[in-house]
């Protein structure tokens, strides 16, 4: 299945102590699902997934399920570091009701390219849903070949997809190698949301905090109204390439920007991370807010 559009992926809240806070997780959710997104993403980079227990992971995924339903599609992240954890992890997310699931390679190991193949594979065969394998080579040290994603994908025909943490270029190199019939999704916080739509990308996984304007700005380009598609895609784009500075500074931004929409989370990442944003960055997200409007007159919950 090619699920269409933008699919942000989800934050983690956490309050003070470092427990998972589930009623601030499915609160996201649906603001999310009420942006008109193509699907959700759970358990990625931008979800803190090395911070979470596989027990945490599952239980967040059925109260997912649970607040969202069958509204939108949910493709959830299966990172582990062992085949085992993985296969336990797409076994459960068939279980719940998932519609898909995300596998990065494993990033603790030297694996040889015939290692990682057999790796999707084993853990493929474990769910007859979608697989969608993650290729993120700035962000997990670990880089595949599209020949690699293509060879495993003859072996499991449910691998289906891919995400790539790309721009143009790549979406068209791993297009023109893995064919048509193959799904591809660009990343990297939508900072190259227009040119991987353009260059035929399906959907766009992105972070959640600006979903609503970036399902504006594929909407807006896939009925033809380039110049509205353009224009606010240029006055989002500062603020995601601030974000974007890493990974933990993106998780950081986003939960802080949610709670300036009007959504009642706390703005930690669980330890060991940063624990909060400096005051010039929090200024120079002030005045991005404000720009484009987003500031919300409900008070949120401090944190």
């Amino acid at each position: 299945m090619h699920w269409q559009g933008i699919l942000p992926s989800l934050p983690t809240p956490f309050v003070a102590d470092g427990r998972v806070d589930v009623d601030a997780f499915c609160r996201v959710a649906r603001f999310a699902a009420e942006s008109s997104v193509g699907g959700l993403v759970t358990f990625g980079l931008a979800g803190e997934v090395s911070r979470l227990t596989l027990a945490e992971r599952e239980m967040l995924l059925e109260a997912l399920i649970s607040e969202i339903g069958a509204e939108v599609p949910i493709l959830t992240g299966a990172t582990a570091e062992n085949t085992a954890e993985s296969r336990r992890l797409v076994e459960h997310a068939e279980g719940a009701g998932a519609a898909g699931v995300i596998l990065p390679p494993p990033t603790a190991y030297s694996l040889s390219e015939n290692e990682m193949i057999d790796f999707f594979v084993d853990v493929a065969s474990a769910t007859s849903l979608p697989v969608i394998i993650q290729d993120a080579p700035e962000y997990l040290s670990v880089a595949l070949r599209p020949a690699a994603v293509a060879e495993a994908a003859s072996r499991a025909v449910n691998i289906s997809a891919v995400k790539l943490e790309t721009g143009a270029e790549g979406i068209e190199l791993w297009q023109a190698e893995l064919g048509s019939s193959f799904g591809i999704y660009g990343g990297n916080g939508g900072v190259f949301l227009l040119d991987c739509l353009r260059s035929g990308a399906d959907g766009i996984m992105p972070g959640v905090d600006t979903v609503d304007l970036q399902v504006r700005i594929a909407q807006a380009e896939s009925s033809g109204r380039r110049d509205e598609a353009e224009d606010l895609f240029m006055r989002l784009l500062p603020m995601l390439v601030f974000e974007m500075q890493s990974i933990e500074h993106y998780n950081l931004c986003a939960k802080y920007v949610l709670r300036r929409r009007g959504i009642e989370l706390g703005s930690y990442l669980r330890l060991p991370g940063p624990s909060r944003l400096s005051d010039r960055s929090t200024q120079r997200l002030e005045n991005y807010l404000s720009s484009l409007g987003l500031i919300s007159d409900v008070p949120t919950a401090a944190g």
